[in-house]
């Protein structure tokens, strides 16, 4: 089966769209701010219970594709990072009962 992350990478091959690590961090702020847009809307600023709506779901979709693409062209394997992040959660879970940091 072919990943999320070899679609993404096919897609910018084929379409030219090779850009440099700072851009695309760049593009997955910009993303995330639509994405945060969109829950603001979706809630009228908290006056209202989150519903995902179709708008969400494709800003969503465009932050996926820009943190693939991150991923994709800096030769990072998105699968393995997240592999890496649930068992470090896991083990933190299991360890101190939080999955947070626990940084000051």
């Amino acid at each position: 089966m072919t990943s999320s992350q070899d679609k993404v990478s096919q897609f910018i091959a084929d379409a030219g769209l090779h850009c440099p690590a700072a851009h695309r961090l760049l593009d997955m702020q910009s993303e995330l701010g639509e994405v945060c847009k969109e829950i603001l809307k979706a809630t009228d600023y908290g006056a209202h219970p989150m519903a995902a709506t179709d708008a969400l779901r494709d800003e969503l979709g465009d932050l996926l594709f820009s943190l693939l693409a991150f991923a994709a062209e800096n030769d990072i394997d998105a699968d393995a990072a997240l592999d890496r992040a649930l068992a470090k959660y896991r083990d933190r879970l299991q360890r101190r009962g939080s999955v947070g940091s626990g940084g000051a």
